[in-house]
């Protein structure tokens, strides 16, 4: 049973963070057992998600679709309703990022 230190185990978490693999496919990769990591990554603060500042046109007459397209950094895609409150959407960028 490999053992891992606390530099270890955070070097791993922020390297899989950075990376674009499903925690599966980084645990393979990287021969740590799946269970052990996903407890790692529960360990992990959950406050050091980055919000973006984005700039909208002034008025929503300039958007040419009823969505709008939000790539975020881990590959995750959401088509978001114009219409949608703000407020409504934090909470759905949140929750995406949190999983």
């Amino acid at each position: 049973l490999k053992r891992y230190t606390a530099e270890d185990r955070i070097k791993f978490v922020e390297e899989y963070n950075k990376s674009e693999l499903s925690q599966s496919e980084f645990c393979r990769e990287k021969g740590i057992n799946p269970t052990t990591f996903y407890g790692w990554l529960g360990k992990t603060p959950k406050n050091k998600t980055k919000f973006v500042e984005v700039a909208l046109p002034s008025t929503p007459a300039n958007f040419t679709s009823d969505y709008i397209e939000l790539k975020l950094s881990r590959g995750e895609q959401l088509n978001i309703p114009v219409a949608m409150n703000i407020d409504r959407i934090a909470d759905l960028v949140r929750r995406v990022t949190e999983c």
